[in-house]
């Protein structure tokens, strides 16, 4: 049985043996998915924090409690306790307002498309309190055309070298710390008519804004809201394509997710 995935105009078959035209896959362990005679692989990043007990939230208590019990039949279980909010999550519009749609009833179709990846590290550095411009995002727009309709916008700050650290979100009288994104950049990606925005920080607003309007503006449009997100340095600013899965829980707001990439590799 083939497990296929159709992605535009390419078909990726995943773990056998198979070959259509000039198009050759093959069964292999590693990471590399799809062999191309003219030269050219896809390869799986993944994009998502492991959560434990030192994975970061913001603003609340850090809620992970992992407890490991025998079963019947000599079989090993775990009891897991967890805030919704924990480690690389989706926020859905029901977090904002309470008549929009429940984790459980986003698309799929939605969780998955294009990235446009906006790398801003070097901006950022270590200002916990930089906030991604409206400039920021026609600045890649300049260098790489405008953002297209129903592609996944990526924030990638370089925070999630805090992702099990206390620096992820510094607190003082003023409250939490780290990177997010403007009320005005909230609202040019929605004039672009992208389906989610990611962001390797916390939250995408943020951490010093009470008002959290970038939340309210993608929400409010039924956005999707990816915070907590890894490795996207290993991302090129276009060509991957982005699958962002959470747990399906009945009218949950939030939920933990499994994100990852395909990115082509030319050789």
């Amino acid at each position: 049985m083939l497990l296929i995935i159709i992605i535009f105009d390419n078909l990726i078959v995943l773990g056998y043996s198979y070959s259509i035209g000039r198009i050759q896959w093959r069964k292999d362990p590693s990471e590399k998915l799809l062999d191309r005679s003219i030269g050219w692989k896809l390869k799986i990043v993944d994009l998502t924090v492991s959560l434990s007990d030192r994975a970061a939230v913001s603003h609340e208590k850090r809620v992970f409690v992992k407890k490991v019990r025998e079963g019947e039949s000599g079989i090993w279980m775990e009891d897991i306790h967890m805030t919704s909010g924990i480690g690389t999550h989706m926020d859905a519009p029901s977090h904002f307002y309470q008549e929009g749609r429940g984790i459980d009833e986003i698309p799929l179709s939605q969780c998955m498309a294009p990235a446009c990846v906006i790398h801003l590290e070097e901006k950022v550095g270590d200002n916990s309190d930089f906030v991604v411009m409206e400039e920021d995002l026609i600045e890649w727009e300049e260098r790489y055309g405008i953002i297209p309709e129903s592609s996944m916008v990526l924030i990638h700050t370089g925070w999630d070298r805090f992702a099990e650290d206390n620096r992820s979100c510094s607190k003082d009288k003023k409250g939490c710390h780290f990177p997010g994104i403007s009320s005005k950049a909230a609202a040019l990606l929605v004039d672009r008519q992208v389906r989610g925005v990611g962001i390797d920080t916390l939250e995408i607003d943020p951490g010093n804004k009470k008002e959290l309007k970038a939340h309210q503006i993608l929400l409010q449009e039924e956005l999707i809201v990816v915070e907590g997100l890894t490795n996207l340095s290993k991302l090129p600013p276009k060509g991957s394509f982005v699958f962002l899965i959470p747990i399906k829980i009945a009218e949950g707001a939030e939920a933990p997710i499994r994100a990852f990439a395909l990115v082509e590799e030319v050789y």
